[in-house]
C-alpha cells in the first residue's frame, strides 16, 4: 500500500462496504419480518451511512485562511472533478446493467442507488472547505446550524435535491476533521471504545427511530441522532485498529468502486433470487462482497485508474 495509507482507516470503510452492502440485499416477505433481521438493519441505520462521511471528513486539509489561495483551490477543484468523473463512470454503468435486467433505460438513481452519496460528498467537501477558512468557532457553529437546518427539513420530509441530505451529513464530515487526531491513532484505547459504545447503546435503546439518510428522512431527535451515528462510528474506528487483515486493505483503499458496483452486481442476482433464510442472506452477501472485490481491477489497473481521473 501507499506510505500515506492509514491501514485501520482502509479496514474501517472495507467493514463499512460489507456493512452497505447487507443493507441492500432484498429479502422476501416473510423473511424481512424477522426479529433478528430487522434488529440487524435498524443497528446499522443507526450509525453505517454517516461512518462514511465521518472517515471522509479525516482527509480534509487543516482550516486556515491561505486555503482561498491558487494552488489549495485547483487541489479542490481535482478532487472535486475526479468525484464527478466517478460519477458518471458508474451512473452509466448503473444505466447499461438496468437496461440488460430490466430491458428498459431509466435515467434515475434508481439505476445506482448509493451514487447519491457521491453527490453529497461533493456538495459536504466544497461547503466544508469554505467554511475552514473562517476562525475554528465560527466554522463550528455555521456546521451545527446548517446539520440542524438539514436535520429539520429532514424531520419533515425534505430533501431538496439532496441539499437536505448534505446539510445533515455535514456534522459528521467535520468530526471527522476534528476527531481526526484520535481516528487516524493506530493504538487501540480501550476507555474510548467502550465510552463510545455506552453513549451508543443508551441512544440506541432509548431513542432510536428508522431513518434514511439517503432520502434525508429523520424520525429521531437531532441530539441522539447525532450521538449516535458518531459515537456507533468511533466503536468500529476503534475496533478496526485491532483487525490485521491485509486483503481487505484494496477493499478500503478503493471503496468508492466496491459502493457503487455492488448495486448492479446485487440487481443481477435479485433479479432470480430474492433472500427468504439467513443462509440464503449469507450467500447473496459473499458472492455480492467477491464479485464487487473482483471489479476494483476492471476501474484500476496497469492502463487507467478511475479514483485518479482528473487529479
Amino acid at each position: 500500500m501507499a506510505k500515506n495509507r492509514i491501514d485501520h482507516i482502509d479496514i474501517a470503510k472495507a467493514i463499512g462496504i460489507v456493512l452497505i452492502i447487507s443493507s441492500h440485499i432484498v429479502c422476501t416477505t416473510n423473511f424481512s419480518k424477522d426479529l433478528l433481521l430487522t434488529t440487524y438493519w435498524n443497528v446499522l441505520g443507526s450509525f453505517y451511512v454517516p461512518f462514511f462521511f465521518l472517515l471522509s471528513g479525516i482527509f480534509t486539509p487543516l482550516g486556515s485562511g491561505n486555503l482561498l489561495n491558487k494552488p489549495s483551490l485547483i487541489k479542490l477543484g481535482r478532487g472535486i472533478l475526479n468525484l464527478i468523473f466517478q460519477f458518471f463512470i458508474f451512473f452509466i454503468l448503473g444505466i447499461t446493467t438496468y437496461y440488460i435486467v430490466k430491458g428498459q433505460w431509466l435515467i434515475a438513481f434508481k439505476v445506482n442507488g448509493p451514487l447519491w452519496f457521491l453527490l453529497v460528498l461533493i456538495m459536504d467537501k466544497v461547503i466544508f472547505y469554505f467554511l475552514l477558512v473562517r476562525p475554528r468557532y465560527q466554522t463550528i457553529v455555521a456546521v451545527i446550524f446548517i446539520g440542524l437546518w438539514g436535520w429539520y427539513v429532514g424531520y419533515h420530509g425534505h430533501n431538496y435535491l439532496y441539499l437536505g441530505a448534505a446539510a445533515t451529513s455535514l456534522p459528521f464530515y467535520a468530526m471527522g476533521h476534528y476527531m481526526k487526531k484520535w481516528l487516524i491513532d493506530d493504538k487501540f484505547n480501550f476507555y474510548r471504545c467502550l465510552s463510545a459504545f455506552i453513549i451508543w447503546f443508551v441512544c440506541f435503546y432509548l431513542f432510536f427511530r428508522p431513518q434514511n439518510i439517503a432520502l434525508n428522512m429523520i424520525t429521531q431527535n437531532p441530539i441522539t441522532f447525532y450521538l449516535a451515528a458518531i459515537s456507533g462510528s468511533i466503536v468500529v474506528v476503534e475496533f478496526c485498529k485491532c483487525i490485521r487483515v491485509k486483503w481487505m486493505l484494496p477493499f478500503g483503499k478503493y471503496s468508492i468502486i466496491p459502493m457503487c458496483t455492488h448495486w448492479p452486481i446485487l440487481l443481477c442476482i435479485q433479479q432470480k433470487y430474492n433472500s427468504n433464510s439467513f443462509y440464503e442472506w449469507c450467500l447473496i452477501l459473499i458472492i455480492t462482497f467477491v464479485l464487487s472485490y473482483l471489479s476494483i481491477v476492471l476501474f484500476v489497473n496497469r492502463w487507467w485508474d478511475v479514483t485518479k481521473i482528473g487529479k
